[in-house]
């Protein structure tokens, strides 16, 4: 459990393997805001990933038509989606709306899940990792503004170039010959 715990937190993250909220990440900055949509990410995505596997796991398997668990997730991540939002615009009187990670976070962990806890876990996992790239991304956008790049790099190049060797390097200790006892 708590080798699939790391591996969707920091080796598969969401962001870094499949681009779930690259965007969000590389615009997102540190404030009260960002803790807001986080937790109200979190909540959506849990409460999104129980009720659809749930859902497919009751309703859908039996019938035959688990390829449609993409438009039910979809529409179960728009009422909670929407419930939550009512809820953070009364208590913070801000808007803290975030769609398409929590929504992406929701079908990946329902489709790389096997059980309903596992898939709860993969959500938590999906989203803290969300959460834990937007300190690092700031790290790197300072240091590259530090570094005074030319005008043709000052548009993001360089972060985008920064975040993929930092997969590489997380990608790098995936690598089967490194395992012991597989050489022999």
């Amino acid at each position: 459990m708590l080798q699939g715990v790391l591996y969707y937190l920091i080796f598969a993250s969401g962001v870094l393997i499949y681009g779930i909220g690259l965007n969000r990440v590389i615009t997102a900055d540190r404030s009260h805001c960002t803790i807001l949509i986080f937790f109200r990410t979190l909540i959506t995505v849990v409460c999104s990933v129980l009720f659809c596997k749930l859902f497919i796991w009751l309703l859908l398997e039996d019938a035959g038509m688990v390829m449609l668990f993409p438009f039910f997730c979809a529409l179960v991540q728009i009422i909670i989606s929407a419930f939550c939002q009512v809820i953070v615009d009364l208590t913070a009187k801000t808007t803290a709306a975030e769609f398409s990670v929590s929504f992406l976070a929701t079908v990946l962990a329902v489709s790389e899940s096997v059980s309903v806890g596992e898939a709860v876990l993969f959500a938590v996992c999906f989203v803290c990792s969300f959460s834990l790239l937007v300190p690092l991304v700031q790290v790197l956008r300072s240091r590259i503004l530090y570094a005074q790049p030319i005008s043709s790099f000052a548009t993001g190049a360089l972060l985008f170039i920064s975040l993929a060797i930092v997969l590489l390097c997380l990608g790098a200790v995936n690598v089967s010959w490194l395992i012991p006892g597989v050489m022999q």
